[in-house]
């Protein structure tokens, strides 16, 4: 937990509070405090925001290296092995993930989660369709790893490329307002490069 999260979690309370207040206020006739409470709350909402949006545009993309895990609480996912196989039409590479639990009592599961190989020219490239492939949202018990593997056909034009394990759907919520975080607003996704 960083201080981004804590002070998003201070902010959430007291906007809650603030909103309580303002209906409260409503409620009992005082109207013109009820509008600045609700006003003090969206001009609020809109400069925190607009930080998250700011240092989401401002920060660098993460590299990663291989074998480098990616939690989310104690859910972790790293790209263990990238292997490419070149051919007049395309580039394959076979990417093997590792997902790994490490909680000591409950199974875990993480929603929302894609991998996808991105060319220099942001370009994406999903994997492959595969009927057989293991869900990244596989239950994983207490202390359990399990491998996956994916397969992207690159076209020869994209040029340098790099695995992308990120988040989306389900509205990357709290994530999306966390200043800083990787699932925030105009924050650029980690990224594995493709040796």
């Amino acid at each position: 937990m960083t201080i981004f999260d804590l002070l998003f979690v201070l902010l959430f309370l007291a906007g809650a509070l603030s909103l309580i207040g303002a209906c409260i206020s409503l409620l009992r006739g005082r109207r013109t405090r009820a509008f600045r409470l609700a006003r003090g709350l969206a001009v609020g909402v809109l400069v925190y925001l607009g930080i998250v949006a700011v240092v989401g545009i401002g920060s660098p993309q993460v590299v990663r290296r291989l074998r480098e895990d990616q939690c989310s609480d104690d859910w972790c996912i790293a790209v263990d092995s990238i292997r490419g196989d070149t051919s007049a039409a395309s580039t394959t590479y076979d990417v093997d993930l590792r997902l790994s639990s490490r909680a000591r009592r409950t199974a875990q599961r993480e929603r929302f989660v894609v991998v996808y190989v991105l060319s220099e020219s942001g370009q994406r490239f999903d994997a492959t369709p595969d009927a057989a492939a293991i869900p990244f949202d596989t239950l994983l018990q207490a202390g359990e790893t399990i491998h996956v593997r994916r397969r992207f056909a690159v076209p020869p034009r994209a040029g340098r490329a790099g695995v992308v394990v990120a988040r989306e759907g389900g509205y990357r919520f709290p994530g999306c307002c966390i200043i800083g975080d990787e699932s925030s607003v105009f924050h650029k996704h980690a990224i594995t490069p493709i040796q």
